[in-house]
């Protein structure tokens, strides 16, 4: 069959390989009918090889020339020994987050895939539901082996875009699966992890902001106890921004602010300021301004807040700009903490012996 694969960087040939072999235990082969392309494929593409292995690598023996496009969907063609959640006939989408097990199987830019069962992410049509089982079961597991042992109750959820294969961060389904499994932990009286700054934007534009802020809030409604990717998180996970972490920050501190509520406190009502100024007067000068003027509201560093003239003045710039500057200012005056230079070249040849030995370097 005809299957598009990658030699090179920029070097992408359409080859005969061989038909995918009857599914062996726990496999299911999958007649493909929708690819998408995502990140980590176009930069292969653009400057690899990147993760394909240029050497035998150690665990799956996979090596350069790789057929592409582990973002797929497509029917069941037939099922190995043991696999029970899926039956020929079935249209499935095949995880993208978890990695194909060996050589070229589980790639979408050909003909016909062989993946695990573990490796089907939904059967289309049908609600998937299996974050909540693995979770438990993982808890459990826990138990089994150190009854008592503390955990954390940890579960995310999103979607596929059905049009292109890729997840999607940041969507609002994402978030109402947030909220009814924080209200799960809860029943089991667990802390709970979960949410972050997603989305699946490129750049740290409207997008971003967009999505990050919506799941965010969702994190907050829900009362998350453990946030991970809480700053930086671009295009799905692949990828990190300096900007977006500078703005996301702003946006964690919004959110700890409107997580306080409303202050009840005869400070914050502030009888004494109605007392002392007259009709017709203002609030500006008295001592309950003066007392709370620096910290009564959030204000955010890389928000700006003046005049369209005022802005203009200080040189017209956008959130982004603004957050350009203040990475690199942070990245210029950073100072490394001391570290004995033969424990930094111990480490040094540590990294470069275990990039060799996954198959990175040659």
């Amino acid at each position: 069959m005809k299957a598009l694969r990658f030699h090179a960087a920029k070097d992408l040939r359409l080859e005969d390989i061989p038909e995918p072999p009857a599914p062996g235990p726990g496999q299911v082969l999958i007649r493909n009918r929708y690819v998408g392309i995502c990140g980590t494929d176009l930069h292969e593409y653009a400057h690899g090889p990147i993760f394909i292995p240029t050497a035998p690598h150690p665990y799956t023996g996979a090596v350069a020339p790789q057929v592409l496009g582990h973002e797929f969907g497509g029917e069941v063609l037939a099922v190995g020994e043991g696999v029970s959640k899926v039956a020929p006939g079935d249209r499935v989408s095949v995880q993208p987050l978890i990695m194909p097990r060996g050589g070229e199987k589980a790639r979408g830019l050909a003909g016909q895939a062989v993946a695990t069962a573990g490796e089907i992410a939904t059967r289309l049509g049908l609600p998937s539901a299996p974050s909540e089982a693995e979770a438990l079961a993982g808890i459990a597991l826990c138990q089994m082996i150190t009854p008592g042992l503390p955990v954390v109750y940890g579960s995310f959820m999103t979607n596929l875009d059905l049009q292109s294969g890729a997840t999607v961060f940041g969507s609002p389904e994402s978030q109402l699966t947030l909220l009814a499994l924080a209200q799960l932990a809860r029943r089991y009286q667990l802390p709970f992890r979960s949410g972050g700054t997603f989305t699946s934007a490129k750049l740290s534009d409207a997008q971003a902001g967009y999505e990050a802020t919506q799941v965010m809030s969702a994190t907050a409604m829900g009362q998350v106890n453990f946030v991970l990717h809480a700053a930086g998180w671009l295009e799905s996970g692949l990828a990190a921004g300096y900007e977006k972490f500078i703005l996301d920050c702003e946006v964690l501190g919004m959110v700890h602010a409107w997580a306080r509520g409303i202050d009840l406190s005869d400070e914050a009502f502030a009888l004494d300021a109605l007392e002392e100024v007259p009709p017709g007067g203002h609030f500006l000068g008295t001592d309950h301004t003066m007392r709370n003027f620096r910290t009564a509201f959030y204000r955010g560093e890389m928000f700006d807040y003046n005049a369209y003239e005022q802005w203009l003045i200080n040189g017209g710039l956008d959130a982004r700009q603004r957050a350009n500057a203040r990475w690199k200012a942070q990245l210029a005056a950073y100072e490394a903490p001391p570290l004995d230079p033969s424990i930094d070249v111990q480490l040094q040849e540590f990294m470069r012996a275990r990039k060799r030995e996954l198959g990175f370097e040659a």
